[in-house]
Parts: C-alpha cells; sequence; structure tokens
C-alpha cells in the first residue's frame, strides 16, 4: 500500500511531504514522492532526478519507505496516472506551489487531481495540527461537510475511520437553504433568517443523524446545522471556522463534468476557501 505525494520542491511541498511521511509511517504504508516536468519545462532532467532522489532517500533515513517518480507530463495528469500505477490509498498535496509557464495555483493543479481522482486527497494549507496529530500529540479536530448523499457518507465514514491512526473529534456541518426548506415545510411568513426554526431543523436532525449513524456506526458525531441564502460553500467554510476546524473532510461525486458544473460546486468552493487542510473524498461512483 502506498501514499502518494506530489512535490515541486517549494516550502507548501515540503510541509506536504511531511505531513505525508509521518501518516506513512502512522500506517505502515511506503512514500512515492511525485514530480512532473511538464511540457514547457527547461529544468535538466538530470538535476530534477538528482533533487527528487535525494528527497527520497532522506525519508528513508528518517524511517520511511520511500522511492521516486518522475514524468515528463503536467503534474495533475502525472499524478492521477502514477495514483492508480502504484494503487495510493491516499494522495497528499500542499496549497500552493509552480509549474511550468506560470503560478500552480489552486484552480490548475488541486483542482485538475480533486475532479479526476477516485481516491482520497488531502491538501495541506496548514500543516502544524495534521503533524502533531499524526505525531500522536494531539487530537484532530475533523468537520465534515454533510448532506444527504453518497458523497457525504463517504466523507463521513473516511474521516471516522482516522480515529485508527490517532484520536478524532468528529463534527458535521450541514448547511440548508432557508427558501427550499420553508417551502418543503409549508412555513409562511418572514425568513428565519439569523435563528434556528425547530420547524425545519429537528426533522433535518432527526433525518441526518439516522443517515450518520449509518455511516459511522460507534462513532462520536457532533450535528450542526444553519440556514442561509447564499452560497453554502461560504456558509460552511464560516461554521469550520467557528468549530475550530483543523481539516474539513468533503465528498466529491464525480458526476460527468458538464453535469457537474465543478466551477460552481460546493467541493471545489471549500477546497480554494476553506483556511483549514482539506480532504476531499470520492464516493466511489
Amino acid at each position: 500500500m502506498t501514499i502518494l505525494c506530489g512535490t515541486d520542491f517549494t516550502p507548501a511541498a515540503a510541509e506536504a511531504v511531511r505531513v505525508a511521511a509521518l501518516w506513512c509511517r502512522a500506517t505502515s504504508e511506503e512514500l512515492v514522492l511525485a514530480h512532473a516536468l511538464g511540457e514547457e519545462s527547461d529544468e535538466p532532467r538530470a538535476r530534477i532526478e538528482a533533487q527528487l532522489a535525494a528527497e527520497s532517500a532522506a525519508l528513508v533515513e528518517g524511517g520511511v519507505g520511500s522511492r521516486c517518480a518522475l514524468g515528463t507530463d503536467p503534474i495533475d495528469s502525472e499524478l492521477v496516472r502514477i495514483a492508480r500505477e502504484c494503487a495510493a490509498t491516499l494522495v497528499v498535496l500542499g496549497a500552493l506551489g509552480q509549474r511550468a509557464g506560470g503560478s500552480w495555483k489552486l484552480g490548475s493543479t488541486v483542482d485538475h487531481v480533486a475532479m479526476a481522482l477516485r481516491v482520497p486527497l488531502v491538501v495541506v494549507r496548514a500543516p502544524a495540527p495534521l503533524l502533531e496529530w499524526l505525531e500522536g500529540r494531539r487530537t484532530l479536530s475533523a468537520a465534515i461537510a454533510y448532506d444527504a448523499s453518497p458523497a457525504a457518507d463517504a466523507a463521513l465514514a473516511w474521516a471516522a475511520a482516522l480515529a485508527r491512526i490517532a484520536p478524532v473529534r468528529l463534527v458535521a456541518l450541514h448547511s440548508y437553504g432557508l427558501n427550499e426548506h420553508c417551502q418543503k415545510r409549508g412555513i409562511r411568513g418572514p425568513l428565519p433568517i439569523g435563528f434556528a426554526d425547530a420547524r425545519i431543523e429537528e426533522p433535518l436532525a432527526l433525518e441526518l443523524g439516522e443517515r450518520m449513524r449509518a455511516s459511522a456506526p460507534g462513532s462520536q458525531v457532533r450535528l450542526v446545522l444553519r440556514g442561509g441564502l447564499g452560497r453554502p460553500a461560504d456558509q460552511l467554510v464560516d461554521m469550520a471556522a467557528e468549530c475550530a476546524c483543523e481539516l474539513l473532510v468533503i465528498g466529491n461525486h464525480h458526476r460527468a463534468k458538464l453535469e457537474r458544473a465543478w466551477r460552481g460546486s460546493v467541493t471545489r468552493g471549500l477546497i480554494e476557501l476553506a483556511p483549514a487542510s482539506v480532504a476531499c473524498i470520492s464516493a466511489g461512483e
């Protein structure tokens, strides 16, 4: 079993490698360290190979089984290919980096990898809590963006399974549309903006709670509900911050590209906006 980590040798990538290495140590997996030259790269291949080999050797000296993978295509397509070939159980990336011809932004590499991967992806934005958790020095506060969907069920089950590594504290965050739920439940009058309406939240909590217990049996998960009128991604980011979230876990439906309208999806919005590290989990569809 392997964990794949993409690197472009930047400080953000180095933090991701540290997280991936400790994750490998905690789960007794091998680390595959990957870099891609890209079609427009003018970096000498021999120098990149030497740098990649040196990083891998340092990991081995630190007690982590490691090997290298160097490709010529852009890193987003190479990561997906390598993850498939090495049967990776997890892919780890830094939130920022570089690629040939310009900056490696969340809208390019990480965005494309999240769309295509069928294994969990962890985007490391705030490494300290993850590192301390993997070292057994703290309980990790993980928030799951949750709704009644197979993708959210997969995200919750994955987050609950993190307890096999070290203790986790789980909270499920659900953002619902006020207009939609008032119409659904026949609630008339002013919208309940800024306060919880029991006519909406009590049946919603019962419905989601039953589903959560089936997805993560035996796990203690606190449910937080909030109604709003804006984009769910914006509201979920605020809710995660209020819960002191250190890892935000989100599900990915992997619908057809046009159907899912990725650029407007909640998953993409959370990957871009969340100040904490993010785990994107495939629903296995």
